[in-house]
């Protein structure tokens, strides 16, 4: 995953799943590049990114919360494009965004017979 999104600048549901992109002769040089190494000492959800370029440069970064998280959560946009991505593939985008509308508006009346069915497919 870390060479997709070295890559493709991002990743998505359907790209972390996709194992004939992981077989890309650019997906496996990055790859073949990248190590990951645990460190039992940092809290879960706390990676330490360092990069080394060809040139002998070093670049780091660390994340104290992940996007996502209660400590850095993601805004209504995020949410709707993560659910979005994780939606269409299986509804199509009529119905992806027919459910995403509805369940974004939970608090008025609503069908939810019509969620439901969404919800089941």
């Amino acid at each position: 995953m870390v060479a997709v999104v070295a890559l493709e600048r991002t990743v998505t549901f359907a790209a972390s799943h996709d194992h004939s992109k992981f077989a890309e002769p650019s997906i496996k040089s990055m790859r073949e590049r990248v190590e990951l190494v645990p460190d039992a000492a940092l809290p879960r959800r706390h990676p330490i990114v360092i990069l080394h370029t060809t040139d002998g440069r070093e670049f780091q970064h660390a994340t104290d919360a992940v996007r996502g998280t209660p400590d850095n959560p993601m805004t209504r946009a995020e949410v709707h494009a993560k659910a979005y991505d994780l939606f269409h593939p299986t509804l199509g985008d009529a119905e992806a965004a027919e459910l995403l509308d509805a369940l974004w508006r939970l608090d008025e009346p609503s069908d939810l017979q019509r969620i439901g069915q969404l919800l089941r497919t």
